[in-house]
């Protein structure tokens, strides 16, 4: 026998906001460790090298006496990726919040999709393009044998896209509720 709708929406939400809150601690955890390397006059840059028998392997490697630049790029790196993650876990804490009220379809439930959206670009950028930048800056001063490598992928772009489709059906369902008020 199925539990009442009520209930199962409320286990969810539940989730959703541990999910949430789990989320904003990962992220500030994340970035006090990404932030120690600094400290210690180091940078981790995304290198590649050939391992006979094995194939390539993809890692960080340490610049010791790293170059301003290099300082700048992981900086960003750490702040982007944290900002992006923060950014995304308090829209969906938002999110809950309504919809725990019952507020599902106000035009306030797209802004936070809108959130979503631009946290997951902020965080791509901080966790795909800037390392592979720092990494081809990198080139000259990476250890003997290591070669430097960028990735982009393509699934942020995908997310962005169903955020954006489920933005509009709260847009939808925003109005419909609007031109529906006082009909009963």
């Amino acid at each position: 026998m199925s539990e009442p709708f009520e209930i199962r929406d409320r286990r969810i939400l539940g989730v959703a906001t541990g999910f949430g809150w789990a989320g904003v601690l990962i992220a500030l955890v994340s970035a006090g460790a990404g932030l120690t390397w600094l400290f210690e006059g180091q940078v981790p840059v995304q290198a590649s090298t050939d391992v006979p028998g094995h194939g390539t392997f993809e890692g960080a490697v340490l610049i010791s006496d790293p170059s301003w630049v290099l300082i700048l790029l992981h900086l960003a790196t750490v702040l982007c990726t944290a900002g992006g993650m923060l950014v995304i876990m308090f829209a969906v804490l938002w999110l809950v919040r309504c919809a725990r009220r019952g507020d599902a379809f106000l035009p306030r439930m797209r802004s936070a999709l809108i959130a979503v959206a631009a946290g997951i670009v902020v965080w791509t950028v901080g966790g795909e393009m800037l390392p592979g930048a720092a990494s081809i800056l990198a080139y000259g001063v990476l250890p003997e044998g290591f070669h430097s490598y960028s990735r982009i992928t393509i699934w942020p772009v995908m997310l962005i896209v169903v955020l954006g489709v489920i933005a509009a059906v709260f847009d939808v369902g925003a109005r419909l509720r609007h031109e529906t008020e006082g009909l009963v």
